[in-house]
C-alpha cells in the first residue's frame, strides 16, 4: 500500500510541475488577465478537471507558484549570504550566483512580479528575505550597514530587474554595471 501512495504523490508532484511549468511559459507571451485556465491546461496537456483537481483557479495558480518560487529564492540566499567573508561584498557579487544559477528561480519570479495578487507581493517578499539576511549579516558580524533598509530594496530591484533587463535583449550589460545604475537611483554607494 505504501508504494501505491508514493507513487501516487509522484504522479501529483508531476502534474502540478507540468501545470506550473506550462503557466510560466505562457506568461512569458500572454499577459496574465489573457490567460485562461483552458490555455494553461492545454499548454500542460492535462484536462480542466486536472487543472481544477489541483488548483482554485489561476490565480491560485499564480499564489501557489510564487510561493514556490520565493522559497527557492530564500533558499538561494541563505546559502549565498552563509558563504559571505567577513566583509560584506558589493551587493551585485551576492545577487550575482542567483541570477546566473542555472534553474534560477528569479527569472520566474521577475515574471511573476507582474501577476497581481491578493497574498504575495513578489517584490515586497524578495526585499523581506534580502533584508533578514543583511540584518544576520549584521548580527553575525557586529558591523553595521549604513543603510540597510535601501540595500534590501536595492537588491530586491537588482533580483528582478535584472532578469526582465537581459530578457530585453542587453545582455551585455553586466550585472556589476546594472548594480551600479540600481545603486545610484538608490542613492547608495558601493
Amino acid at each position: 500500500m505504501e508504494q501505491t501512495n508514493q507513487h501516487e504523490d509522484l504522479r501529483v508532484t508531476r502534474t502540478r510541475a507540468c501545470i506550473e511549468a506550462a503557466f510560466l511559459r505562457l506568461l512569458r507571451t500572454h499577459t496574465f488577465s489573457k490567460l485562461t485556465v483552458q490555455m494553461i491546461a492545454n499548454e500542460a496537456m492535462v484536462n480542466k478537471g486536472t487543472f481544477y483537481h489541483h488548483y482554485k483557479d489561476k490565480f491560485d495558480l499564480a499564489d501557489q507558484v510564487k510561493r514556490r518560487r520565493l522559497e527557492d529564492f530564500h533558499q538561494m540566499a541563505l546559502s549565498v549570504f552563509e558563504q559571505e567573508d567577513p566583509d560584506l561584498r558589493p551587493l551585485s557579487d551576492s545577487i550575482a550566483p542567483m541570477v546566473d544559477a542555472p534553474e534560477s528561480c528569479l527569472e520566474d519570479l521577475a515574471t511573476l512580479r507582474w501577476v497581481s495578487s491578493n497574498d504575495v507581493d513578489v517584490f515586497d517578499e524578495i526585499r523581506k528575505i534580502v533584508l533578514a539576511q543583511l540584518n544576520m549579516y549584521v548580527e553575525r558580524t557586529g558591523k553595521p550597514l549604513p543603510d540597510i533598509e535601501s540595500e534590501a530594496w536595492a537588491a530586491a530591484y537588482l533580483a528582478l530587474g535584472f532578469p526582465e533587463f537581459r530578457r530585453e535583449g542587453r545582455a551585455s550589460t553586466s550585472i556589476g554595471d546594472f548594480a551600479a545604475s540600481v545603486h545610484r537611483a538608490c542613492g547608495l554607494f558601493m
